[in-house]
């Protein structure tokens, strides 16, 4: 469990691994310019999250790579701009991949799937806050891109106002599109990124989630659960043991597949408007 202040934004982060794993074999990845500060980050707050697929050799890493450079690097620019520029991007990231490789022994069953490649849902998020031109109200946007089915979700008050790229529990399958390590399916990743943009106002709330909760808090809402709510409360005195209970719970009634589980709650704190950020944008 992490929590994390941005002037005008929390960040509080939960994760638990899947039964049967330690919490070092999660391969999920998130990071938050929170954590960076002024120095390293774009103006606003960028937050990047990361679903290593399991089947993969070294998942966890290009995860990691991933959600680092949505946040600290050019990738989540990029991916707004054409195929020449995101392609680029990932060229390399692939590379930095296959570096923490170099001079590994491994097993031979390793190097087969290390020739196979990793894979990785991704989610990226940019708050940003600003003066509007007569200076005379504050400004609040997001941006978000996305590929496979790593979510966000933009709540008001009760209502879900965008669930973000999937919007049904029945929108999820066992077959997500995936960012790899190789660029065999480059000529096929421009169609399945998503887009995102949108104002938010003070008060709103956003859970950043990877597939398995996700895919649960949109079956519970279809159900009419409060869903909100209980994650809201989960929140208010954050206890990872609490959040650890309340996703066991989940997966021992079926109403959740055991998988690595990140949330993220953003909130809206206050309607002060947040000083300038000396950052460059990635």
């Amino acid at each position: 469990m992490r929590l994390q202040d941005h002037t005008e934004l929390n960040v509080l982060t939960f994760q638990v691994q899947k039964d049967g794993s330690s919490p070092e074999e999660c391969e999920d990845a998130f990071l938050s310019s929170a954590e960076l500060g002024n120095a390293r980050c774009a103006p606003g707050l960028r937050l990047g999250l990361a679903d290593g697929a399991t089947e993969s050799a070294f998942s966890k890493q290009w995860a990691e790579l991933i959600a680092a450079d949505l946040v600290d690097g050019a990738l989540f620019s990029a991916l707004f701009r054409p195929h020449s520029v995101w392609a680029a991007g990932l060229s390399r990231i692939r590379h930095a991949w296959r570096d923490q490789l170099l001079g590994r022994e491994l097993p031979w069953y390793l190097e087969q799937k290390v020739e196979q490649g990793a894979f990785a849902t991704i989610l990226g998020v940019h708050f940003t806050d600003r003066l509007s031109r007569d200076g005379k109200r504050r400004a609040t946007h997001l941006r978000a891109v996305a590929v496979g089915d790593t979510c966000l979700f933009h709540v008001r008050d009760t209502r879900l106002v965008r669930g973000f790229p999937l919007e049904s529990a029945e929108d999820f399958s066992n077959r997500p599109f995936l960012v790899g390590t190789q660029s065999a399916s480059d000529h096929v990743l421009g169609i399945h990124i998503r887009r995102y943009s949108a104002a938010y106002l003070d008060g709103d709330r956003f859970y950043l989630a990877t597939d398995a909760v996700a895919q649960f808090i949109l079956r519970e809402l279809s159900e009419g659960v409060p869903i909100w709510d209980q994650i809201d409360e989960l929140a208010e005195e954050p206890d990872q043991d609490d959040f650890d209970d309340w996703v066991y719970r989940a997966r021992r009634w079926g109403h959740m597949r055991n998988d690595d589980v990140t949330l993220v709650r953003v909130g809206a704190k206050s309607p002060a408007l947040a000083g300038d950020d000396d950052c460059t944008p990635g």
